[in-house]
């Protein structure tokens, strides 16, 4: 069920709906907030158009390589190998 959450980056507070969790949201907003930090410290007076064009950039780089190392990954034969090796 969708809720409503209210989260706060760059100094402004944003209502969204989500179905996850209140904890996960949070997880999201530390993470994103983190990032937009880690972009800004590096830009001195930067505008924040600027800051937020390159913050998602960052993300969708960090996104785009995971996808590509888990790609052909078969996660359920991991588990299942995992699964049977602790039942011995």
């Amino acid at each position: 069920m969708s809720s409503t959450h209210k989260i706060q980056l760059l100094g402004r507070e944003f209502q969204v709906r989500s179905d996850s969790s209140p904890e996960a949201v949070e997880e999201v907003e530390l993470f994103v907030a983190t990032k937009l930090s880690e972009v800004a410290a590096s830009i001195p007076n930067g505008d924040q158009q600027l800051v937020l064009l390159l913050t998602l950039l960052n993300i969708a780089e960090e996104y785009l390589t995971l996808k590509h190392k888990t790609e052909g990954v078969d996660f359920d034969s991991i588990i299942r190998k995992l699964d049977n090796t602790l039942e011995l």
